[in-house]
């Protein structure tokens, strides 16, 4: 039964396609450098009793090194989406077993080189970050608020750096720290769209510390995108961003499915809101907004019902 596994690599972020062929043994694996989000992982197989699916691991052939199982082709390649940044940059080999109609199997693999740009990597040479001691206009806690709110400090954990970290959400369960980050304030924001790190971050609250933040992607290699304000809730989110096909920035929604945020698609308020960054709560929209009548600060609105006049999926309610 002959298999063969690729993955589409590229130096420049873009995907090309290659393969590699093997008659049920592993070859000598093939090593290929780029710098990756995700990336398809490619599968041609065929078996006279019927391929029943081909599954994918990455560095180690088990259930706790599974990608993802596809049970049928696309174009007559098994094709499984990798996302390269759940892994450490560095060498990892890419393993396809494919199972006919009688369990008999078909095993290939091959050795890519994971390079994504890291938030440190991306900072200005002499960044420093502003500590509220040298901060012009520190934050401070209303004394009304004393009795239920400690006093603020600078958040723990690796989330903090010289660039700059923005809109922070955390989820109902406190066990995730959503925010966006770009390493550099003084460039533009069509610079920014270009520098591979600027966009939607996520920690996880893992043995009592906030673990090492990870990218979101939420848009196709290739395409430009500049994502942020997430508001996250159960399986959905919904962020803004500025992006190819769109002029200006607007709302988009996106669905977590097997532990990747995908499904992304356009939610645009309706234009009179002019909603800005936002939390659901229950049935009541806040947010802030460029209204003139708002004067550049948060303001709240609420509207009851449909949230979103039907373009929204439902946002599950408490």
């Amino acid at each position: 039964m002959p298999a063969s596994v690729g993955c589409g690599i590229d130096d420049g972020g873009r995907v090309r396609q290659h393969r590699q062929h093997s008659q049920g043994v592993v070859e000598q694996p093939q090593r290929r450098r780029g710098r990756l989000r995700y990336s398809p992982a490619q599968v041609s197989a065929s078996s006279d009793e019927g391929i029943s699916e081909v599954q994918f691991y990455c560095d180690s052939v088990d259930d706790q090194h599974l990608i993802g199982t596809v049970a049928k082709p696309t174009d007559s390649l098994y094709t499984q989406l990798w996302y390269t940044t759940g892994v450490q940059n560095g060498e990892h080999v890419l393993y396809s077993l494919a199972l006919d109609a009688k369990r008999k199997s078909s095993q290939a693999s091959i050795t890519v080189n994971v390079g994504n740009r890291t938030r440190l990597e991306a900072i200005p040479t002499g960044a420093v970050k502003r500590t509220p001691e040298k901060d012009a206009h520190p934050p401070i806690l209303s004394a009304a608020l004393s009795a239920y709110w400690y006093d603020p400090v600078p958040m723990e954990g690796p989330i903090n750096s010289a660039g700059a970290e923005d809109s922070p959400f955390v989820p109902t369960g406190g066990q995730e720290f959503y925010f966006f980050f770009t390493p550099d304030t003084s460039i533009d924001a069509s610079k920014q769209l270009l520098d591979e790190v600027s966009g939607i971050w996520v920690s996880r609250w893992q043995g009592g510390h906030w673990q090492e933040p990870e990218r979101v992607w939420l848009e196709e290699n290739g395409k430009l995108a500049l994502d942020g304000c997430a508001f996250v809730s159960d399986n959905q989110m919904l962020f803004c961003s500025a992006r190819e096909g769109y002029t200006g920035m607007h709302w988009f929604s996106a669905e977590l499915e097997d532990g990747k945020w995908q499904n992304w698609q356009n939610a645009d308020f309706t234009s009179d809101l002019d909603v800005g960054e936002l939390h659901i709560l229950g049935d009541e929209l806040y947010y802030g907004s460029s209204r003139a009548e708002a004067r550049g600060a948060m303001i709240s609105g609420c509207q009851r019902g449909s949230m979103v006049s039907g373009k929204l999926p439902p946002i599950s309610r408490r």
